[in-house]
């Protein structure tokens, strides 16, 4: 965003002011390959003693492979939905059935 902030920051912000935040029922279909691609590396990514953040290289690797090229926006989309599934996933169980 101009701001610095990341599109999650700010949908938080809203969500702390009381604003009612309608997400769309479908994924844009200009997001689909970095959904697509968010799912295939988090599924190949080895959780060894936990989970682990995504990597640039694992992000450059998948492209490389799929002969696909990711502008910078759509990287920081996959390293955002990556921060956002491991703070999911750090959360106790107890934390999760609140949202």
């Amino acid at each position: 965003m101009p701001d610095g902030s990341t599109y999650g920051d700010h949908l938080k912000s809203l969500a702390r002011q009381g604003e009612k935040i309608k997400l769309p029922r479908r994924l844009p279909r200009a997001l689909q390959p970095v959904w697509d691609a968010f799912q295939e590396i988090r599924k190949r990514t080895p959780a060894g003693l936990g989970l682990s953040p995504m990597t640039h290289t694992q992000i450059e690797s998948y492209c490389w492979l799929h002969g696909i090229r990711f502008t910078s926006w759509e990287v920081g989309c996959l390293l955002e939905l990556d921060d956002l599934a491991l703070a999911h996933a750090s959360k106790k169980p107890d934390e999760k059935s609140k949202e």
